[in-house]
């Protein structure tokens, strides 16, 4: 019982204490997902002057401040961040887990970083998959939380549903043509990425 609750509540603790990363707060923005100095750069003023990722801030309503139109998706990605701890493999992979795709072009690093929304590609949403999901690993890291049991695990991020599948160490982000894709939600990929890590710890 004890451990059944554990894990139900465990996800959202752990959200509750990254999430505050994602509000517009400079000081938590550099101290936790280690900013550049360009964090609040216009998308162009990103996408021109920067040498990492221009991403959504959360996602891209929380951007915006408002709704926002699929069309219009990537005046939004105004986050300058780093892609960190890659395994050299040229792919956005590390030693924990691989962002890949279904249907999609996989990205290469030798292409970069910076990308606009595509309806065509899914490269926004393979860099926002590793990124914030690299954030979460850093976290856990950093404060000794179930880390080494994690080796392997697969992000798709342009599959036809949402969820953690444990007997084959996926994380499905949805991309359908409809919706905007699952993997432009920051909390999404924190949820999921933290159930796979507490199941594996439990």
């Amino acid at each position: 019982m004890r451990t059944d609750r554990l894990k139900f509540l465990l996800p959202w603790i752990v959200v509750a204490a990254i999430l505050p990363a994602y509000q517009n707060c400079a000081p938590n923005l550099k101290a936790l997902e280690s900013m550049s100095e360009a964090a609040f750069l216009s998308t162009e003023q990103c996408m021109t002057k920067t040498s990492g990722a221009c991403l959504f801030k959360k996602n891209a309503v929380s951007t915006a401040k408002k709704a926002v139109t699929a069309d219009n998706l990537g005046g939004y990605q105004s986050n300058a961040v780093s892609i960190e701890d890659l395994d050299g493999s040229g792919y956005l992979q590390n030693a924990d887990f691989q962002v890949v795709t279904n249907s999609t072009e996989r990205l290469p690093t030798s292409k970069g970083y910076r990308h606009y929304y595509d309806p065509n590609r899914s490269y926004t949403e393979q860099l926002m998959a590793y990124y914030y999901t690299n954030l979460v690993r850093q976290w856990m890291s950093s404060h000794q939380l179930f880390r080494g049991t994690n080796a392997g695990t697969k992000i798709i991020a342009d599959s036809s549903f949402n969820g953690w599948i444990p007997n084959r160490n996926e994380i499905h982000l949805q991309r359908d043509g409809v919706r905007f894709p699952a993997a432009f939600d920051a909390s999404l990929i924190v949820s999921l990425y933290t159930q796979s890590e507490i199941w594996r710890a439990s």
